[in-house]
């Protein structure tokens, strides 16, 4: 793993902390019912699947 991966992956996994926390924060104001925690899911879910493919990718 050289630097620039390094750098891109913490860059990208605090930015993507702070999308989920301004996101959880942004749905706890509406109704926290169901739908909103499943559609909070996918995202997770689809960013997690970019993540993974982005290291099978690099390596």
């Amino acid at each position: 793993m050289n630097n620039t991966t390094l750098i891109f992956t913490i860059v990208l996994r605090n930015s993507l902390y702070f999308l989920y926390n301004w996101e959880i924060q942004k749905e706890a104001l509406w109704s926290a019912n169901i739908w909103t925690y499943c559609v909070l899911c996918i995202k997770l879910l689809i960013i997690k699947r970019i993540i993974n493919g982005y290291y099978k990718i690099s390596y």
